[in-house]
């Protein structure tokens, strides 16, 4: 069985340190899932799109040209874009 101590020399000084695991596991608690909460799913990060929209969330054009992101529950703006560009998969205002 392997050592469960390691010696450090320091300044002509030895000193024996415990062994510390490199990785530590932690436990996450299984989150529930409400399928009227679904996200957009991206399948394959590197093709340049998400499949499907992103829910209870909408987009709008501003006077100046940027794109803001607006929750469909509450109306608050969420996100302001700074170049021209939309958001990718959410769903444009009417």
């Amino acid at each position: 069985m392997a050592s469960m101590t390691t010696a450090l020399t320091h300044r002509g000084m030895t000193m024996l340190t415990p062994l510390r695991p490199r990785f530590t596991s932690t436990t996450v608690a299984s989150a529930t899932v409400n399928p009227e909460q679904t996200m957009a799913t991206n399948k394959n990060p590197h093709d340049g799109h998400l499949e499907g929209e992103v829910k209870d969330r909408s987009q709008f054009q501003t006077p100046s040209g940027h794109w803001a992101k607006r929750d469909s529950s509450t109306g608050q703006i969420l996100n302001v874009k700074a170049d021209p560009k939309p958001f990718k998969g959410v769903r444009k205002e009417k």
